[in-house]
């Protein structure tokens, strides 16, 4: 009993003011955590668990395959991550396991009806995933001879040896199928790979810092030939420094536009669908 009331005057602590309660959620405990932590709280009946218990969210991962080029299967990239819901499931699953799925369309797609509109995409780590869609669809094209537009990505992620995801697919959209780089005579699949490897030099590089780099034909062709930029990642820290990189180097800097009026330039990418954002949070 006495440990029963230590458990239960415990519990009320970190549920005692918002910033306990913070704490308490910060280290993102599951329900077993909870029991393991505090045993007396077993003696809730399952029922009454359920009933207050909310509802689990879907899990949302971006495709990383082009329905075109396989219409019978989905591809996607998960990192598994410690005290995850699903990401565990997923690594230990086998073949013949069964998932319940859905597919979300969203705008974040290739420009079908402007094929040779440039492309720029921007990502790290996994949020390299919709990317090989895009180029599966791409190589699709250039096959059959149809006119494109330039593609460039930017990758980055920690370390080229153990981080760079999907790298010999990615040079290989490189070069037609026939071996040729890009020629006048059109584009392949990828124009140029520009990649950021964070922990492999003295300097830490990330995917904006090849942005900025760029700036200049980045600005080109956003203005001259109506590129559309994807931005895919961490909502808080990667997509959040592409963002300042595109206004600060981008618009302000080669574009030697006032704050406001890069500001404003962003927002009608925004809002003409020329900037599109596939992100989440951690």
């Amino acid at each position: 009993a006495e440990a029963d009331e230590a458990q239960q005057e415990a519990l009320f602590a970190a549920l005692a003011s918002n910033e306990a309660f913070a704490g308490f959620t910060a280290a993102h405990r599951t329900v077993v955590d909870v029991l393991e932590a505090y045993p007396a709280c077993a003696a809730i009946g399952i029922g009454h668990l359920l009933e207050v218990l909310p509802r689990i969210a879907p899990r949302f991962f971006s495709i990383a395959s082009d329905s075109h080029t396989h219409p019978a299967a989905v591809r996607v990239c998960v990192v598994e991550t410690d005290g995850g819901l699903l990401s565990p499931v997923l690594a230990r699953a086998q073949e013949g396991d069964e998932f319940f799925v859905f597919i979300r369309h969203a705008p974040f797609n290739l420009p079908l009806t402007r094929k040779t509109a440039p492309v720029i995409m921007v990502g790290a780590g996994t949020g390299v995933s919709p990317y090989l869609g895009f180029l599966e669809r791409r190589a699709v094209w250039a096959k059959r001879k149809v006119a494109l537009g330039p593609a460039r990505l930017y990758f980055g992620c920690r370390q080229e040896r153990v981080d760079f995801l999907f790298a010999e697919e990615l040079q290989q959209f490189l070069v037609h199928d026939n071996g040729a780089e890009g020629t006048a005579g059109g584009e392949p699949p990828l124009s140029a790979l520009r990649t950021a490897f964070s922990r492999d030099g003295p300097e830490k590089v990330y995917v904006q810092h090849r942005l900025a780099e760029d700036a200049g034909e980045v600005l080109r062709l956003l203005q001259e030939q109506r590129a559309v930029l994807y931005i895919c990642g961490d909502a808080t820290r990667m997509a959040a420094d592409v963002e300042r990189t595109l206004l600060e180097d981008v618009f302000m800097g080669a574009g030697g536009m006032a704050r406001p009026v890069a500001q404003q330039a962003i927002a009608a990418l925004e809002k003409s669908n020329r900037l599109l954002k596939d992100v989440w949070t951690s």
